[in-house]
């Protein structure tokens, strides 16, 4: 209709009346993205309805409202947009570029969705905003785990020595059992990481939050995410953004194959020639155990690396109905803007994210199945589960496999990678490809 002033339960924008009703969109439950008693006054206009706790939208001037996830970062008393904005679309400044929408936010957060959290802030695994002086210490999990490894290797170490003094059936019975522990716990480590990296996913791409006590026990067991600047917070000791995660999810499994590969290739030349060497085993058994560790590190907690790489290409779009060509933002980082204004840093940055991309996703798997193919007349002719001293490095990966199947391992580990990484690669095919 083309009237002055619109009736009861209307609104006017661009000259015309709406149906307050028809302004959500959330049409399963019924809720209003503004206040309802909206619908009891006349005359009203866009700039000026109160959006509803949990909703926001990047502009007074936009009809186009988002469902914050979690609902608590778009939390204000005061919700209504500031005067200046009544009659005309706001512009941002340049020392505020979130002053048209951060009035929705909650003290803790900014930016679009109100994802971004403010100075003295933390993000948690399930995308709240917390306080830099109440960090959770969930670290000690992580602690704890790295001090279990240390004492079950030091024990394995210095107990060789007691090992044949114990009788032949406490030995086999012994050995059955810390292998089926070491089978079931790298199950479960699998299994975790898996669960953990689920909801994470399907939030960023515009999927519900996990309700509680779900998203606590996904908090709990964040640190199998190996997302070390998020699980440490250390955002809250120096600014940081999802490129450094991105940079270390590549440095570390590709610094350590490089330096497991160099020690691997010297020893056998070192031990022939350096008569030292020869004197002190113990350090020989020191870099074959880190060759193993490293190794067997790379093998499980890449597919988390790789989650986090794929993420710096899966952008999503946030049109608010101002713009003929909508912005895009990083779904894992909305700070950063990936199409439209703003986007220079993350452009400039795109040929070295794709090296990385090549280096993690691509080169480690192939590294793996490399290292399969060269050894696989050993591993088919092998005589135990682990093999001899050349399989030692990657024993682990086929002891459970029969010896015709030796490319197994590597089905299962692009099988994780698939599984912690398909989200964030159909948003790659949306938006990192495509456009």
């Amino acid at each position: 209709t083309d009237c002055t002033d619109c009736s009861y339960a209307y609104y006017k924008h661009r000259g015309d009346c709406h149906k307050l009703d028809e302004l959500c969109p959330d049409r399963l439950t019924g809720e209003m993205c503004v206040e309802e008693q909206h619908g009891k006054s006349q005359g009203l206009v866009l700039p000026a309805l109160t959006v509803t706790n949990g909703w926001w939208r990047s502009n007074p001037a936009s009809d186009q409202f988002f469902r914050c996830d979690p609902e608590t970062l778009c939390t204000n008393s005061n919700r209504t947009a500031p005067a200046k904005f009544m009659n005309k679309t706001c512009v941002p400044s340049a020392n505020n570029l979130y002053e048209c929408s951060d009035f929705l936010c909650s003290s803790r957060s900014k930016g679009v969705l109100c994802s971004v959290c403010r100075g003295g802030h933390y993000k948690t695994s399930d995308g709240t905003c917390e306080s830099c002086e109440n960090l959770r210490g969930q670290e000690w999990v992580l602690v704890l785990v790295i001090l279990l490894f240390i004492l079950a290797a030091e024990c394995g170490y210095f107990g060789k020595k007691y090992w044949e003094q114990l009788p032949r059936k406490l030995r086999r019975w012994f050995s059955l059992s810390i292998d089926n522990l070491q089978r079931q716990g790298s199950l479960l480590f699998v299994m975790l990481q898996i669960i953990v990296s689920l909801p994470q996913n399907h939030r960023y791409v515009g999927g519900a939050a996990y309700p509680s006590p779900f998203s606590q026990f996904i908090e709990l067991f964040s640190f199998t995410c190996f997302n070390f600047i998020q699980f440490f917070h250390v955002s809250c000791w120096a600014p940081t953004s999802y490129w450094d995660s991105v940079r270390l999810s590549t440095y570390i499994p590709v610094g350590l194959a490089l330096v497991s590969a160099a020690l691997w290739a010297a020893l056998g030349p070192i031990q022939a020639t350096h008569q030292w060497f020869q004197r002190h085993p113990k350090i020989e058994h020191a870099v074959q155990k880190f060759i193993v560790a490293a190794t067997m590190f790379n093998f499980y907690a890449l597919p988390m690396f790789s989650m986090t790489v794929c993420g710096w290409f899966a952008c999503s779009e946030i049109d608010d109905g101002l713009s003929d060509d909508p912005p895009t933002y990083l779904a894992r980082d909305m700070a950063i803007v990936c199409s439209g204004e703003g986007s220079e840093e993350y452009r400039a940055r795109r040929f070295e994210a794709w090296f990385y991309f090549a280096l993690v996703v691509v080169a480690m798997p192939l590294s793996f199945f490399g290292m399969l193919l060269l050894h696989k007349d050993l591993i088919v002719n092998r005589t135990t589960r682990r093999g001899g001293t050349e399989l030692a490095a990657f024993g682990f990966m086929v002891k459970d496999i029969k010896p015709r199947y030796w490319w197994w391992a590597l089905v299962d580990l692009c099988r994780r990678i698939m599984m912690t990484s398909i989200f964030f690669l159909l948003l790659l095919l949306r938006y990192g490809i495509f456009k």
